[in-house]
């Protein structure tokens, strides 16, 4: 999960979307990362500061917070570090440009 702030580039995860994303997908037994850039520390939970070590050999990335940090990654780079046939779940239309990634956006509209 990308982002644990409520929204981008603050630190204040009170309400946040990634939060609740990330309690979801544990309770399903998912093993979940989590990156943050300015959140520290949320109900015990320590966002990892290496986002290419987060999404280093996972299934999925959600992108949960549109921080500024996030819209700069050279995603074809990051996309080529998870495992084959992965998906990028774009919940802040980050991602411009698809460049043969799997990626789907969620509430962009069309």
């Amino acid at each position: 999960v990308l982002g644990l702030a409520y929204k981008g580039n603050v630190s204040d995860a009170r309400n946040s979307p990634g939060y609740e994303i990330y309690t979801l997908l544990v309770k399903k037994g998912a093993n979940v990362r989590v990156h943050d850039p300015y959140v520290v520390e949320y109900h015990g939970l320590r966002p990892e500061r290496d986002v290419a070590e987060v999404v280093r050999g996972s299934d999925a990335v959600i992108i949960a917070t549109g921080h500024e940090e996030y819209h700069n990654l050279d995603w074809p780079s990051i996309y080529t570090e998870m495992r084959e046939n992965a998906v990028i779940i774009d919940t802040r239309n980050v991602i411009s440009e698809i460049h043969g990634m799997k990626v789907r956006k969620l509430g962009v509209g069309r």
